[in-house]
């Protein structure tokens, strides 16, 4: 639950983050660099081989489904997303349907009663998805319905959490390996869409 309140407590940090980096211009492109840097790490070092050692070569099928569907979420969004409040709709509903895997993640870190680097990088990258939500806003939503799309988020990351552990207690060894490399991808997804530098 602390990591729960913590990953919520960074995503409404976002607007005091850019409001600072407005001021400092170098710490947002030292997030946009540390960010995905520590998060890659994460994944590759720690992550992934937790699942590959459990299922094996099965591990990448899902891990390369986790990069990529953020992706196709996004271009549809894009895509059927007329003017630009309606575009802020669908991207503020992506990032909550990507919050709800990250509530996920977080119960699926803690099942063992401890947390680990999947919970540890759901709350890295929290940090970007606050950053997402401010950027996204500006010149299009006022300062409370900024607050209320960031609350939003949140509401999914709690939603994700709170239905986890129905899920993670029917599921098998080998499954929560593949659900663990699937949420390996998304974060993956967040280093290699959303950084200029990877």
């Amino acid at each position: 639950m602390v990591l729960l309140l913590a990953s919520i407590a960074v995503l409404f940090a976002g607007p005091g983050i850019a409001a600072l980096g407005r001021k400092q211009p170098g710490l947002l492109t030292l997030l946009d660099i540390a960010i995905p840097a520590i998060l890659m790490v994460f994944v590759l070092w720690e992550i992934l081989p937790e699942a590959w050692e459990i299922v094996g070569f099965w591990a990448l099928g899902p891990l390369l489904v986790g990069i990529a569907l953020p992706s196709i979420f996004e271009r549809v969004f894009e895509r059927d997303a007329p003017t630009s409040r309606v575009a802020l709709a669908f991207a503020v509903a992506g990032l909550g349907a990507h919050a709800m895997l990250d509530g996920a993640a977080l119960a699926l870190d803690l099942s063992d009663h401890h947390a680990g680097p999947l919970g540890f990088g759901v709350l890295l990258h929290r940090v970007s998805d606050g950053l997402a939500v401010v950027w996204l806003s500006e010149r299009r939503l006022t300062r409370s319905e900024t607050w209320l799309a960031l609350g939003a988020v949140g509401g999914a990351t709690a939603i994700g959490y709170a239905a986890a552990p129905a899920v993670i207690s029917s599921l098998s060894t080998p499954a929560s390996a593949l659900v663990v490399a699937f949420l390996a991808g998304t974060l993956l997804h967040v280093t290699v869409a959303h950084s200029r530098w990877f």
